[in-house]
């Protein structure tokens, strides 16, 4: 679901350090000459594979994890043989601009992705030109500052701001240094990274009462328009409102537990982040059990929860759904295929079954729409991503209709889409709306920050009530 404990893991991406170590080795054995006349013939291929890779390779698609990755280090590794060699790219490799980046490189790697972390967390997305504009600014004074105040003069053996790093003092800095820097790692870490309430692997959300763990599809009934105004007072009373789904719901859940408490319901969520509705597991797209199925056999147990503290209405989101399934008989079921709808409507039936027993309204959300890219999206950041997302979207929302025109004339069930909030204009969907930063942008595109949570939650009752109010 996200590539980067592979991409950032020493161990998954050691083959690169590999490669470039057996290639040191063949520069330096008897073979150098041989080997050097067929790394200067190679070394424009080469040369043109990586600039190939830097234009169209990026970090999350799925290609760099099956091959690519190998494959360019390869090509850097025979470009670097070539130009040892003395091939004719050397001389155009040598030119002063781009000797002057070598020589800063490792002040370059160093330095960039702070501050593009940093950036965009406060500032802005790099995908911006104005705001990487200021990124590659600050990127290239941090590093030329650092080359001149640290790099050069322990590379001169000069003195580092007044103080002359000899080896022997080198040798009894480095075990203190890494005493500080171990030390420092044990006090943060200790009281474990705080994760947002909705990401709880428990499925433990608030304190309900409960106390236990691509294109847009047309919605067949009339969509309700986004209010101008959030929690309008005049609602049906609702004691206890109930939230079935996954983590997107989750990460509302502050909000609307914030909006159901000043209107004096109780909330009871039955929620599980990575989990669905439904009580079948999950796989990926090729066949591989999904990492929370364990943990998702509770849902079973969060929804009986639900039922006996008899909510009068029940929120229904369910994006996790989208992947993949196996039918009784073992056969796997590839998302959006004709039996998988099948399989994953006749899994949500039973789930509504039992919520309506319960005296229960329900309210269905259709899954918003997620992507920042046009339709295609073509030239725009992580464009793999953008594509993944769309298709998943194109999938969920076509099913959710189906399973819609199936329950539509049963009592007790509505549904409601939250598009004309969160992504009015179609594709591309906004991450800031009304000057709140709604979703979390870049790789998730999906989840609500904490104020997006505050802006959505009552906006999202107000519609839920609006759906309900005069029916049976």
């Amino acid at each position: 679901t996200d590539p980067s404990r592979v991409y950032y893991g020493t161990d998954t991406r050691i083959f690169e350090i590999l490669v470039g170590a057996l290639g040191a080795m063949v520069l330096a054995s008897g073979g150098r000459v041989r080997i050097g006349r067929i790394a200067r013939w190679l070394a424009w291929p080469a040369f043109a594979v990586v600039l190939l890779a830097l234009v169209r390779l990026a970090d999350d698609d799925s290609l760099y994890y099956h091959g690519a990755a190998l494959g360019l280090a390869m090509a850097a590794a025979i470009l670097i043989a070539g130009v040892e060699s003395r091939s004719g790219l050397a001389r155009v490799l040598s030119l002063r601009p781009l000797v002057l980046v070598g020589i800063v490189s490792y002040g370059l790697y160093l330095w960039h992705f702070p501050i593009i972390t940093f950036i965009n967390q406060e500032i802005g997305p790099t995908s911006s030109p104005a705001i990487a504009a200021l990124a590659i600014v600050l990127t290239l004074t941090a590093t030329t500052a650092s080359y001149i105040v640290v790099e050069r003069p322990i590379r001169r053996g000069g003195a580092l701001v007044g103080f002359r790093l000899t080896p022997r003092r080198l040798l009894g800095m480095v075990p203190g240094a890494s005493g500080v820097v171990a030390a420092m790692i044990v006090v943060s870490t200790a009281g474990g990274v705080t994760a947002p309430a909705w990401s709880d692997p428990t499925g433990i959300v608030g304190d309900g009462g409960l106390g236990t763990p691509g294109p847009a599809i047309a919605i067949t009934e009339a969509t309700p328009q986004a209010p101008a105004s959030p929690a309008s007072s005049a609602r049906p009373a609702v004691q206890t409102l109930g939230v079935v789904g996954d983590s997107v719901i989750n990460s509302a859940l502050p909000g609307i537990e914030a909006t159901a408490t000043r209107l004096g319901w109780t909330v009871v969520a039955a929620s599980a982040p990575g989990c669905p509705i439904g009580l079948r597991p999950l796989f990926d797209s090729a066949n591989q059990p999904s990492p929370f199925n364990a943990r998702c056999a509770a849902v079973g147990s969060l929804h009986h929860a639900l039922i006996a503290a008899r909510p009068g209405v029940v929120i229904w989101e369910d994006l996790q759904s989208v992947l993949s399934r196996r039918a009784s008989d073992g056969t796997f079921l590839p998302a959006g295929s004709s039996r998988w709808t099948a399989d994953l409507i006749a899994d949500w039936s039973g789930q509504l079954d039992a919520l309506l027993a319960s005296g229960a309204k329900v309210v269905i959300v259709m899954p918003p729409l997620r992507s920042q890219g046009t339709p295609g999206c073509q030239d725009v950041p992580m464009e793999s991503r953008c594509e993944d997302l769309q298709r998943q979207d194109t999938i969920i929302r076509a099913a959710t209709s189906a399973f819609w025109a199936q329950v539509r004339d049963r009592p007790g069930v509505h549904l409601i889409d939250v598009d004309p909030l969160l992504c009015p204009n179609g594709y591309p969907c906004p991450t800031t709306i009304a000057g709140v930063d709604v979703r979390i942008a870049g790789w998730d595109q999906t989840h609500f920050t904490a104020a997006g949570a505050t802006w959505f939650a009552p906006r999202l009752l107000d519609l839920v009530m609006e759906s309900t109010r005069g029916s049976g």
